[in-house]
């Protein structure tokens, strides 16, 4: 015999094959195959029929080519090495409640059926109210439980529970390998539903309110009505706190602004401070402004300009807001004249 012949053999149906090792006798060939992660067999090895394998090698007898035609041989031993597989999936339960908030942290994991070695950052797909969202890897817990991670944002709304779709795991460009054998693991699994115990509302911060201040000195007089010089403040206040910040690109800044409507000329109030959840703008009356039946501001009058204003996760809020109609309790009388 010369070289390196080879036999097929059928695990679970894959063709693996053994390797020529030694002659017993003069006659015997002994083949050898080490079983690796991912070979299955629950009903017993074979050898197909004729699976010889000269494999550029020679089979010889007294210088003639052996025959290597052979009938089909069964097994009764079984062979199990599964690869390194999903059990489950989840999300760790919000902090309070049965609602995840806005900079909420979510910790989801994948269990795997053993010790798994992870390299770079592989993620998890977490579906959000119809959006998918990615949770990066951030550690594990004894080889076999893989934690991931993400911070909820404005805009993650899921009022009957987030889930992770099946087949949701993904490598971006790490691995996950078997810890024993050093082979990839399965990336395979089930879906999971978080169900009503883990909803999600973080929406974005609106304008849930404008007015017109009443009090002290930015309020009209006791005839409900403002004077040359008197100041109107409008109250712009949004659903939840906001921080007015300028563009850092833009060296003088022009300031937000609200337009309110005085008689029939539009004046800008602009912005002034902050308290809690409301913006203040304030506009000085100036001779020729008259109102009889009272100021009023158009839809979507509030200005940025050079500025943004955004919510605690530095994403912007939403500026839409309605009319508001004649006010008769804030009128305006500074008319022009001798």
């Amino acid at each position: 015999m010369t070289g390196e012949p080879q036999l097929a053999l059928d695990i679970g149906g894959t063709e693996r094959l053994a390797d020529f090792s030694s002659v017993v006798e003069g006659r015997i060939l002994l083949f050898a195959y080490s079983v690796v992660p991912g070979d299955v067999d629950d009903d017993g090895v074979s050898v197909p029929a004729n699976a010889i394998r000269l494999n550029d090698g020679t089979i010889t007898d007294t210088g003639v080519a052996a025959e290597l035609t052979h009938d089909e041989l069964l097994s009764a031993d079984n062979v199990s090495a599964p690869l390194a597989s999903v059990d489950a999936v989840g999300v760790s339960n919000p902090d309070t409640g049965s609602t995840y908030v806005k900079g909420e942290y979510i910790l989801a994991y994948v269990d795997y059926s053993e010790d798994v070695t992870v390299t770079g950052t592989p993620q998890l797909a977490i579906d959000i109210g119809g959006t998918e969202r990615l949770a990066s890897y951030v550690g594990n817990e004894d080889d076999e439980v893989l934690f991931f991670g993400y911070t909820i944002t404005t805009g993650d709304i899921d009022t009957d529970g987030l889930s992770i779709p099946a087949d949701a795991l993904s490598l971006n460009g790490g691995t996950i390998t078997d810890k024993a054998d050093d082979v990839p693991a399965l990336l395979t699994h089930d879906a999971y539903s978080g169900g009503s115990g883990q909803l999600v509302s973080a929406p974005y911060a609106t304008i849930s309110s404008i007015s017109f201040s009443d009090s002290g000195e930015h309020g009209p007089g006791d005839d409900d009505s403002y004077g040359n010089g008197d100041e109107i403040r409008v109250e712009v206040t949004f659903s939840e706190q906001v921080t007015v910040i300028a563009n850092p690109d833009i060296t003088d800044p022009d300031v937000p602004g609200i337009d309110i409507v005085i008689g029939t000329t539009t004046r800008t109030a602009t912005y002034d401070s902050t308290s809690g959840n409301t913006l203040y703008f304030t506009y000085t009356v100036v001779v020729g402004d008259v109102d009889t039946d009272g100021i009023s501001l158009s839809a979507d009058a509030l200005s940025l300009n050079d500025y943004f204003i955004q919510d605690s996760a530095e994403v912007a809020a939403k500026l839409a807001h309605s009319a508001v109609s004649d006010n008769a309790g804030h009128q305006v009388s500074a008319p022009g004249g001798l």
